[in-house]
């Protein structure tokens, strides 16, 4: 599996609406429409740049858009999602897309979305509705990871990556988180953090990043990190 070691983090640095290390519910979709702050507003960084983790956009997806996320159109959600992710994410921080970012719509319009976000290092995990984004005319709109990725922090933190939630992955005894998406936990949930919570609960390092789970949004390193804890790791058990 592929590495990224010497990621710069700093865990002091929350995400503008928690006001605790343990404050990380996630918002609704209309919470964030609602609560967008500006450029230059307390989602600014000073230092190293920021990590963040999102999943499952499904950008080009009208029925899923109309019909499960209650938008008024495929248009408005685009445009809600796209400027969450650029209301956080700024251009020098990194971005991992673990899979599903767009879905029923041409690898053209694909990509003049991608190209609508301004964070330059996005990274992709393909998901099973993803473009073959190795095609040479769209092969730099993303840089390509492999299916599964190890993450290592300065700190020592390991984390894993992958579309899918595994039921089992590298160093999960010692206190290795697991993000993915791909099963739209909170999607039609009155809580849409159920699924996230539920696992804390558990003491299963596994956290859904997709857009249904995290209020339309991006979710930082530091917020996973956070949600976790003082939570000590369990295993053998299931989804």
């Amino acid at each position: 599996m592929a590495s990224a070691s010497s990621i710069p983090v700093s865990r002091s640095r929350m995400i503008f609406f928690m006001s605790s290390s343990r404050d990380v519910r996630p918002r609704s979709r209309l919470e964030y429409s609602q609560q967008r702050p500006a450029h230059g507003g307390p989602t600014s960084r000073k230092g190293a740049p920021m990590i963040w983790f999102t999943s499952d956009l499904h950008l080009g997806h009208e029925s899923l858009a109309t019909q499960k996320r209650g938008f008024s159109s495929l248009a408005a959600m685009e445009h809600l999602i796209i400027q969450n992710v650029n209301v956080r994410v700024a251009p020098t921080d990194t971005l991992y897309v673990l899979g599903d970012f767009s879905f029923r719509c041409t690898v053209e319009h694909a990509r003049e979305l991608r190209e609508k976000i301004v964070c330059r290092k996005v990274h992709l995990i393909a998901g099973n509705h993803d473009k073959d984004w190795s095609r040479p005319e769209v092969t730099k709109t993303f840089s390509l990871d492999p299916p599964l990725m190890r993450m290592k922090t300065p700190e020592g933190q390991v984390l894993v990556l992958c579309h899918y939630p595994l039921l089992s992955w590298e160093a999960m005894r010692r206190g290795a988180v697991m993000l993915h998406g791909h099963i739209h936990s909170g999607m039609g949930e009155p809580a849409p953090g159920s699924y996230n919570a539920r696992m804390r609960e558990q003491g299963i390092l596994r956290y859904d990043v997709g857009v249904d789970a995290n209020g339309m949004a991006p979710v930082s390193l530091d917020e996973v990190l956070a949600w976790f804890d003082g939570v000590e790791p369990r295993v053998g058990q299931g989804l």
